[in-house]
């Protein structure tokens, strides 16, 4: 077998260095898309999260209370916690918070909510 210059550049990819730095480019630009794309869902986030309160401030009651019990059904026992010192959270008004039973079942969205007392 007669091997090319070239044939030997290709190294253990079996891509000729030109190939190699079209993959390299181009994996630098899915990269810089993806940078791009977090950076817009982060701030879109953020916007949501600056407009809750004003949000909240202005529901009734009981959607405020659903409102709560729906994050704190979805929110880890740490994030649960931290929710539950939220200001706009109804003081004596214990939310029972749906759970889904395993860990791939479908949460409830049918919010408990029920005064308890003690």
């Amino acid at each position: 077998m007669v091997t090319t210059p070239s044939s030997n550049l290709r190294g253990e990819t079996g891509f000729s260095p030109a190939s190699q730095r079209l993959f390299s480019t181009l994996a630098e630009a899915i990269g810089k898309d993806a940078r791009k794309a977090d950076k817009l869902a982060a701030e879109r986030r953020a916007a949501v999260a600056a407009l809750v309160d004003d949000w909240l401030e202005v529901q009734d009651a009981p959607t405020r209370a659903a409102f709560f019990a729906f994050i704190e059904g979805k929110a880890s026992a740490s994030q649960r916690k931290k929710i539950e010192t939220h200001p706009l959270r109804l003081e004596g008004f214990g939310l029972i918070a749906a759970k889904p039973a395993a860990g791939n079942a479908e949460p409830v969205n049918k919010p408990a909510t029920r005064i308890i007392e003690g």
